[in-house]
């Protein structure tokens, strides 16, 4: 029962912490008693319209976890990244780079967290900059780096876990993220200060039998004002996200499957002095169904089939969008607390009425226990 009652308390604290650490999954067990680890995880992704204007991004990712005690812990992560498009400027540089503290009280089944966001990524962009950095933040793309500079941010939270009975647990979460004041782009006059953000979440957590679980959580985040010099300029629409996962062993191998659900309410633009919400929702609703089965082929050597599928309804800005993926990963061992991951993937698609997608990713990494 411990290891379902943990496993709960670190799945109400992700949605905070993967603010903080994206890129992590469930499966790095984000649990405060675990040792340390260094993870280094460059990937080149690119994709093309119709085989034409190509646009893709190599970035390496540094993520540091570093147990300080029995029940506290830190994490650091970091990137640089370098983007090429047939449609814009080349872009390239540092990411910021993000902080996060976690404290685990044993006895109440609290986890309390704390993250900070530090502005040491690449900013100031000229608006040919900007053309780019919007390009890679188009949630069809995917790309491990999806955004570089911001202001300086800070997120206090906390996550709390209820046993229901011997195999439900209840969860809760809730955060909240001051961001700071920046200037997006150079030679601006003023500081552009993006709201503020609360997050609230709650999950339930099943062990169905010996050898499998079933987990869902939901996660609304609420967004405030963001401000030009004072002046109040866009509010995003609120966001729900509801998320599954079903896990399966037999023996030594996994069966992982995963689905996302996410919708965000109306914007609202400022227009004549004050905020009016969008006639029509302008973010498409999204859907994202991923699985994977995990072998064993040797001592700590791993293979995975990999497959996946995202979906984006029609908004009056975006077309609807199917995007399917298939690949492989392999987990070498190099010694005992060293392996190198391996990672490819192909991705196909098509935006209706418009171009066929296609993308590939492949990535060389490093991890190393201490």
């Amino acid at each position: 029962m411990i290891k379902i009652k943990t496993k709960v308390i670190v799945m109400c604290s992700l949605p905070s912490l993967l603010f903080w650490a994206n890129g992590l999954t469930q499966d790095d067990g984000f649990i405060i008693r675990q040792r340390g680890f260094i993870r280094v995880s460059p990937l080149y992704q690119s994709w093309s319209d119709d085989g034409t204007n190509q646009l893709s991004e190599m970035s390496m990712p540094i993520f540091v976890y570093v147990p300080l005690g029995e029940n506290l812990s830190m994490s650091l992560r970091g990137s640089q990244a370098s983007i090429r498009s047939d449609m814009s400027p080349e872009l390239g540089g540092m990411t910021d780079t993000q902080i996060n503290l976690s404290h685990y009280l044993e006895s109440s089944k609290i986890v309390l967290h704390a993250g900070v966001n530090l502005p040491t990524g690449k900013k100031e962009l000229t608006l040919e900059e900007f053309e780019t950095s919007y390009l890679i933040s188009l949630n069809r793309y995917n790309f491990q780096v999806h955004s570089f500079g911001q202001g300086l941010n800070v997120s206090p939270g906390l996550s709390w876990a209820l046993p229901l009975s011997e195999t439900v647990v209840f969860g809760l979460g809730a955060s909240y993220q001051y961001r700071g004041p920046f200037k997006p782009f150079e030679k601006m006059t003023g500081r552009y200060d993006p709201g503020d953000e609360i997050l609230l979440t709650g999950g339930l957590d099943f062990r169905l039998s010996e050898t499998s679980t079933f987990s869902t959580d939901v996660i609304f985040t609420s967004f405030g004002i963001d401000k030009l010099n004072g002046d109040e300029t866009f509010q995003s629409g609120h966001k729900i996200v509801v998320n599954t996962q079903l896990r399966m062993y037999f023996d030594y191998n996994e069966l992982w499957l995963f689905g996302q659900y996410r919708s965000k309410d109306k914007n609202k633009i400022a227009i004549a002095g004050g905020l009016d919400e969008e006639v029509e929702k302008t973010i498409p609703d999204q859907i994202e169904l991923m699985g994977r089965y995990r072998m064993l082929l040797g001592k700590g050597f791993y293979a995975s089939i990999l497959a996946e599928g995202r979906f984006f309804n029609e908004t009056k800005v975006f077309n609807k969008i199917s995007i399917y993926g298939l690949g492989a990963t392999l987990d070498i061992p190099v010694s005992t607390r060293m392996k190198m991951p391996v990672r490819f993937k192909y991705l196909t698609g098509n935006i209706k009425g418009g171009s066929n997608l296609s993308g590939i990713e492949v990535g060389v990494g490093l991890d190393w226990s201490f």
